[in-house]
């Protein structure tokens, strides 16, 4: 039995704090990438996706021919979001299983890392957002009055001013941090320091 896992970071348009579709694209893992081809010649035997600890079911691979370039998407992610509380930020584990040579099985859990996750502005230096930050609902039940004391302690200071993050709509509030100025923030449970980070794999 052949055994691979990759983590990803739970986006705001996977949990729905934007859009209304919550699936996670993941043609870029090479694996997936095989399966796709042999889905395309019909030439697996089985396909089971299940939520660790909680199965809700079969899942459906859409398979999305339109694109340019071709993928496919774990959808109907919704009841497990909600049910798990998933919010952006979280570490979301994918577990793929090959039994034999075309059996496969697919596993999906989330873990909370961060207390909070802040994510860098693409053109503004050190300027960051609280992805759990929801502005089309003008609150976020995990950003409380203390969320501002919290993240002092960590040289984290929110600012008076807003900005629009990739394609969003509406305006975040901008924090400021006067570090290195990675593309993620990382702040934990306990005090004890920053984690400023590109890619997942610099601190998994």
């Amino acid at each position: 039995m052949k055994k691979y896992e990759y983590k990803i970071i739970a986006t705001r348009q996977l949990t729905g704090y934007a859009g209304k579709d919550k699936y996670i694209n993941v043609y870029r893992f090479p694996i997936f990438k095989e399966f796709y081809d042999l889905k395309k010649t019909h030439s697996y035997d089985t396909v089971k996706i299940e939520i660790v600890d909680y199965i809700l079911g079969s899942f459906e691979v859409d398979l999305k021919q339109q694109h340019k370039q071709p993928e496919f998407w774990l959808k109907n992610l919704g009841k497990y979001i909600i049910r798990t509380n998933m919010q952006p930020g979280d570490i979301v584990t994918l577990t793929i299983l090959i039994d034999g040579s075309n059996n496969y099985s697919f596993f999906i859990k989330s873990d909370r890392y961060f207390k909070y996750l802040l994510e860098r502005h693409n053109t503004e230096i050190n300027k960051y957002r609280l992805l759990i930050e929801n502005p089309n609902k003008n609150t976020s039940e995990s950003i409380t009055n203390n969320t501002e004391n919290f993240l002092y302690k960590f040289d984290v200071y929110k600012s008076d001013s807003e900005l629009k993050f990739s394609n969003e709509v509406k305006d975040f509030t901008v924090w400021e941090y006067n570090g290195n100025g990675g593309k993620y923030l990382g702040i934990p449970f306990h005090i004890d320091k920053v984690e400023e980070f590109n890619e997942l794999e610099e601190i998994l």
